[in-house]
């Protein structure tokens, strides 16, 4: 899945996944406002989901960053909303401290702070 910076170039400009590890291209594609004339179909249902994927690749490590990744979610809504979405959904990021990667771990308690910070 896209981290929330990902999910922002999508919308915006150019989606490029490359392998963390090997720096292999995996996809890369035009965004969905630059491949539609800049404009969201005002009767489309639009659904944003993210911030897991921030905190699995070890990109939220501190209150600026849960802040940093949060931010980018919402210009992404924003970007939808100014070109014309009437509809967006904006999943709300679950407790990553409770999951079962980190439930019982001694990050447990610090990834459950971090997460309310998004």
């Amino acid at each position: 899945g896209y981290r929330t910076d990902q999910i922002l170039e999508s919308i915006n400009s150019q989606s490029t996944v490359v392998d963390p590890n090997t720096g292999t291209l995996l996809r890369s594609r035009t965004g969905y406002l630059p491949a539609n004339g800049f404009r969201a179909d005002p009767n489309a249902l639009y659904y944003l989901t993210g911030g897991g994927n921030d905190f699995l690749q070890g990109r939220v490590v501190s209150a600026s960053s849960a802040a940093q990744a949060a931010n980018q979610l919402a210009d992404s809504a924003q970007a939808l909303q100014q070109a014309g979405a009437r509809y967006i959904m904006v999943w709300l990021l679950p407790d990553i401290g409770k999951t079962p990667a980190l439930s019982g771990s001694p990050l447990a308690s610090a990834t459950s702070a971090l997460s309310a910070g998004f």
